[in-house]
């Protein structure tokens, strides 16, 4: 037990006097779990104080076990008195509006009563230590407990802070439990589980359980009237309090629902906890039991399913179709493609057991198909006739990352689509890696409003195994980091002589010669979802360019008073109907919210962080009007996104202002790109732009070796927060070789690697920290 030096002059005589002079009550209010937590400073005289003691009194989180009788004595010991213990516990649990006026209160009365201790009656001076500070705490928890809603999540903290009544076995008991309730709350949120998840977690509800039960009575001989909820309703409590303690509790716990809440923190401020928030409250993802893997709600699939829609639709324009091959990809595939899986092969998740049994051959579940359709197209293709071969398909691959994942970003399961095509000639193949680059630059631009540079990776970023690899790269502001979008591969002849993939050549009169087929790969992922949220979202939480969302407007009902007649509500609702119906009817995803059990206010801030592009909202005297409201949820400051609209052209409004908004979109977006993507000639300017959060274009050669370089040494001379895991500074890599000739403007023939003799460049070269 830690020392505690005796507390002077707290009689029961003069203890309100002490406690208002020498209590500095700090009332903070807390979101934890959507309730309201209140904490209590205590100074001056309790400032000698262990305060680790006072967690028996629930106002600080438990760091250690809750106090036992042999605690309690301590403190008696040394003049803490019960009553002071009391009066405090009291405002623990009741949570007075006005903590001064309270403990006024409390001294008045106890003066009058001649200051005796506040015991709730006389019998309990003869029972043991124990049970006295049981009855007096019956009292203020019946109130306490009158007075709160009926669903509480403060339980588990007050159960993991709260003392115990019980024998000292009984304590130690649930003092083991409570610690184990903090540290596995701990270790999930390191883990970087939401609290909404800990609180839900089932060990965590378990041990609750249990401790809650301990503290029941369960095995202890504690009185009943210390267990909770055993107090009846009816417990006189001060008005003003019974009016204003619940109050607080259920407006916060209201307020943040599972599907509303606004935002905690802005996104200047944490980018990685703002988009944690915006993912969770916006009901994109749920978190999940194994590390990495997260659950995609239909929100974020909704988003998914329309890029997946668009880019279907193109590639079969181009004579793709989609096929299955399964998951599991057999050893002696990954043997012939061992310098391609290279790589790969730290990320590799292999299957080595059914049950207890070893099995014969391990596989691996699939990181990308090269292997797996590599193998069929060799039996599919014999003769020119067989060519072109176009397959692609819509999946999932695992990558067992060992760096530290983000959902959409970086996640060890994640969604894709894979093309993969095999052509007798290479130019109808290199063809095609443009057609595929084009379109996936297309998702971005003309599907999610975020402009992307087209490019060609350098040697050493080149896919393993492909004569070259073309990209579309994305740039996220709020970082000033690259992030790599999708990919098209020219792989040559490379993979067909591994699989031999071979025809006969129609150009041969003896029909002997056999070539290998020249053959691509392309792919893009659920990443597309996290570039669009980081480039757009804001502090008020998703912002979805009109074309991917969801529900692209939806129709919110205004204006109905107390007094509104039942003739105004039935108007209003066929109106907001037929309107819902027209705008349905003209292609556009549409939602009627008429759900009353919320007001609009509230509707406004859960579709705003849902980021549904269009709000229209219809109140009685719109309609008296003829006219109707829109609110743009690109618009930064929601007052100046709104505007009036005529209800006799509703549809052709909104459907052009749906247009407006992603052009707006796509022009912010490139806005503030523009000045942060900047030309550098020398290596004396490289770092101090890129540590500005800054794109560079810089002369470079090229070379891998020279490549590796130019990532040490901006590394060394990072500034700022940019890291990595492992607290390793992040250094530069290449992006991409621009193909457009507005980022080669005057390019230098001197690489800009100070070392580099290469005095030949050709090309400006786009470097960034990336994702």
């Amino acid at each position: 037990m830690s020392e505690l030096p005796p507390a002077r002059g707290f009689s029961a005589g003069n203890f309100g006097l002490k406690l208002l002079r020498g209590v500095r009550v700090v009332v903070r209010t807390i979101s934890i779990r959507r309730v309201t937590v209140f904490r209590l400073t205590l100074t001056r005289s309790f400032s000698k104080m262990d305060l680790s003691h006072l967690v028996t009194i629930g106002l600080w989180p438990a760091k250690r076990a809750p106090l036992s009788g042999a605690d309690l004595d301590y403190f008696a010991q040394h003049g803490v008195d019960k009553t002071i213990a009391d009066l405090i516990e009291q405002l623990a649990k009741q949570k007075p509006a006005d903590p001064y006026k309270f403990i006024a209160e409390a001294a008045s009365k106890l003066a009058k009563s001649g200051g005796g201790a506040q015991e709730t009656a006389p019998k309990a001076e003869a029972k043991p230590k124990a049970e006295p500070k049981a009855e007096v705490k019956a009292e203020p928890k019946a109130k306490a407990e009158a007075k709160a809603p009926k669903v509480d999540s403060r339980a588990e903290s007050r159960a993991a802070a709260a003392p115990s009544a019980g024998n000292g076995e009984n304590d130690a008991r649930i003092g083991e439990v409570g610690t184990a309730i903090r540290e596995l709350k701990e270790k999930l949120k390191k883990d970087g589980v939401s609290s909404k998840d800990i609180n839900d977690n089932a060990d965590v509800k378990n041990l609750v359980a249990e401790l809650q039960a301990l503290k029941a009575g369960g095995g202890s001989g504690a009185p009943a009237a210390a267990a909770p909820k055993a107090a009846p309703k009816d417990t006189a409590a001060p008005k003003e309090k019974a009016k204003k303690a619940p109050k607080t509790t259920e407006v916060v716990a209201a307020k943040q629902p599972a599907k509303g809440g606004g935002m905690d923190v802005k996104k200047a401020d944490d980018v990685p906890e703002w988009y944690a928030q915006v993912i969770m409250k916006s009901e994109l993802i749920e978190q999940y039991p194994v590390k990495g893997c997260f659950i995609l709600r239909p929100w974020a699939y909704k988003i998914w399913e329309s890029i997946q829609g668009w880019l279907d639709c193109e590639i079969k324009k181009m004579g793709v179709d989609n096929c299955y091959f399964p998951m599991f990809i057999p050893k002696c595939y990954m043997d012939k493609e061992s310098e391609h899986l290279a790589d790969f092969a730290p990320e590799l998740a292999m299957v080595t057991k059914i049950g207890d049994r070893d099995i014969d051959e391990p596989v691996a579940i699939r990181p990308t198909s090269e292997t797996a359709m590599y193998a069929a197209f060799s039996n599919w293709v014999q003769s020119h006739r067989d060519l072109p071969v176009k397959c692609n398909q819509w999946c999932s691959v695992v990558r067992w990352e060992v760096k530290q994942t983000t959902p959409f970003l970086r996640t060890r399961e994640f969604l894709w689509q894979e093309g993969h095509t095999a052509y007798a000639d290479k130019a109808g193949a290199e063809k095609e890696v443009l057609q595929i680059l084009e379109l996936y630059a297309r998702v971005y631009e003309d599907l999610l409003a975020v402009p992307v540079v087209r490019g060609t990776k350098t040697k050493a970023e080149t896919f393993p195994g492909a004569d070259y690899t073309m990209t579309v790269e994305n740039f996220i502001p709020a970082t000033g980091r690259a992030i790599q979008g999708a990919t098209s591969h020219h792989l040559g002849q490379n993979f067909s002589k591994m699989f031999d993939i071979t025809f006969q050549d129609p150009a041969d009169p003896t029909g002997k010669k056999m070539e290998f087929a020249f053959q691509n790969s392309w792919g893009m992922t659920q990443r597309t979802i996290g570039v669009m949220i980081m480039v757009h979202g804001d502090d008020r939480g998703l912002v979805l360019p009109p074309r991917i969302a969801g529900i692209q407007v939806v129709i919110v009902p205004v204006g109905i008073k107390a007094s509104s007649t039942d003739e105004e509500k039935a108007e209003l609702a066929t109106v907001c109907m037929e309107h819902y119906m027209a705008l349905s009817q003209a292609g556009l995803r549409v939602k009627l919210d008429d759900d009353t059990t919320n007001s609009p206010g509230w509707r406004f801030n859960h579709w705003e962080m849902k980021g549904v592009p269009l709000r229209i909202e219809l109140g009685p005297m719109d309609l008296k009007k003829g006219e109707f409201v829109m609110a743009k949820r690109n618009v930064v400051d929601p007052k100046a996104g709104k505007s009036t609209g005529k209800l006799a052209t509703l549809v052709a409004e909104v459907k052009q202002t749906l247009e407006d908004i992603h052009s707006e979109m796509y022009q912010k977006a490139l806005d503030e790109r523009a000045p942060r993507l900047v030309s550098v000639d020398e290596w004396k300017d490289f770092s101090p732009q890129l540590n500005q959060g800054r794109l560079v274009l810089v002369p470079f050669c090229g070379e891998p070796d020279c490549e590796e370089v130019i990532k040490n040494m901006t590394k060394e001379e990072a500034q700022g927060d940019e890291e990595v895991e492992g607290g390793l500074r992040m250094g530069a890599k290449s992006l991409c070789v621009p193909h457009e000739e507005k980022y080669n403007l005057k390019c230098p023939t001197k690489c800009i690697n100070p070392a580099c003799k290469c005095t030949t460049v050709k090309k400006r070269v786009l470097f960034g920290r990336s994702y």
